[in-house]
Protein backbone atom coordinates (compact mmCIF):
# COMPACT_ATOMS: atom_id res chain seq x y z
CA UNK A 1 0.00 0.00 0.00
CA UNK A 2 2.85 2.39 -0.75
CA UNK A 3 2.75 4.70 -3.72
CA UNK A 4 5.89 4.28 -5.79
CA UNK A 5 6.71 6.75 -8.52
CA UNK A 6 8.81 5.95 -11.52
CA UNK A 7 9.05 5.77 -15.27
CA UNK A 8 9.13 2.58 -17.29
CA UNK A 9 12.06 3.08 -19.66
CA UNK A 10 12.00 -0.36 -21.25
CA UNK A 11 10.14 0.77 -24.38
CA UNK A 12 12.24 3.89 -25.00
CA UNK A 13 15.34 2.31 -26.44
CA UNK A 14 14.48 -0.93 -28.22
CA UNK A 15 16.93 -0.37 -31.08
CA UNK A 16 20.66 0.00 -30.33
CA UNK A 17 20.69 3.20 -32.37
CA UNK A 18 18.27 4.77 -29.87
CA UNK A 19 20.39 4.14 -26.78
CA UNK A 20 21.50 7.42 -25.19
CA UNK A 21 25.17 8.29 -25.48
CA UNK A 22 25.16 10.58 -22.46
CA UNK A 23 23.47 10.84 -19.10
CA UNK A 24 19.74 11.50 -19.48
CA UNK A 25 19.78 14.33 -16.98
CA UNK A 26 16.14 15.18 -17.72
CA UNK A 27 15.05 11.89 -16.10
CA UNK A 28 16.88 12.79 -12.91
CA UNK A 29 15.50 16.33 -12.96
CA UNK A 30 11.96 14.98 -13.36
CA UNK A 31 12.46 12.60 -10.42
CA UNK A 32 13.76 15.43 -8.25
CA UNK A 33 10.77 17.61 -9.18
CA UNK A 34 8.32 14.81 -8.40
CA UNK A 35 9.97 14.25 -5.02
CA UNK A 36 9.76 17.88 -3.88
CA UNK A 37 9.25 18.02 -0.14
CA UNK A 38 10.55 14.47 0.37
CA UNK A 39 13.94 14.82 2.08
CA UNK A 40 14.78 11.17 1.53
CA UNK A 41 15.40 11.65 -2.23
CA UNK A 42 18.96 12.85 -1.75
CA UNK A 43 20.46 10.13 0.38
CA UNK A 44 24.17 10.27 1.29
CA UNK A 45 24.74 7.65 -1.42
CA UNK A 46 23.58 10.14 -4.08
CA UNK A 47 26.72 12.23 -3.56
CA UNK A 48 28.86 9.10 -3.79
CA UNK A 49 27.29 8.17 -7.12
CA UNK A 50 27.63 11.72 -8.44
CA UNK A 51 31.21 12.06 -7.18
CA UNK A 52 30.51 14.98 -4.88
CA UNK A 53 27.63 17.19 -3.71
CA UNK A 54 27.73 19.62 -6.65
CA UNK A 55 25.05 17.91 -8.75
CA UNK A 56 22.72 17.63 -5.75
CA UNK A 57 23.13 21.34 -5.00
CA UNK A 58 22.53 22.23 -8.67
CA UNK A 59 19.34 20.14 -8.79
CA UNK A 60 18.10 21.57 -5.49
CA UNK A 61 18.72 25.08 -6.83
CA UNK A 62 16.60 24.29 -9.90
CA UNK A 63 19.39 24.88 -12.41
CA UNK A 64 18.61 24.09 -16.03
CA UNK A 65 20.04 21.06 -17.79
CA UNK A 66 22.05 23.36 -20.04
CA UNK A 67 23.61 25.15 -17.05
CA UNK A 68 24.45 21.90 -15.28
CA UNK A 69 26.05 20.42 -18.39
CA UNK A 70 28.01 23.64 -18.97
CA UNK A 71 29.43 23.35 -15.46
CA UNK A 72 30.96 19.99 -16.42
CA UNK A 73 32.74 21.30 -19.51
CA UNK A 74 35.98 22.53 -17.94
CA UNK A 75 36.56 19.18 -16.20
CA UNK A 76 35.66 17.23 -19.34
CA UNK A 77 38.07 19.30 -21.43
CA UNK A 78 40.86 18.72 -18.90
CA UNK A 79 40.15 14.98 -18.90
CA UNK A 80 40.17 14.79 -22.70
CA UNK A 81 43.51 16.58 -22.82
CA UNK A 82 45.02 14.31 -20.16
CA UNK A 83 43.83 11.10 -21.85
CA UNK A 84 45.35 12.03 -25.22
CA UNK A 85 48.79 10.80 -24.19
CA UNK A 86 47.34 7.36 -23.37
CA UNK A 87 45.35 6.79 -26.56
CA UNK A 88 46.63 4.16 -28.93
CA UNK A 89 44.34 5.22 -31.77
CA UNK A 90 42.85 8.42 -33.16
CA UNK A 91 40.28 9.90 -30.82
CA UNK A 92 36.62 9.78 -31.80
CA UNK A 93 35.81 13.36 -30.72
Amino acid sequence: DTLCRGVDLRGNYQAPSNVPTRLELSWLMDAVNQAKGQPSFFTPFFNSLAGNSTLRRQLEAGMSERTIRASWQEGLDAYRELRKKYLMYTDFD
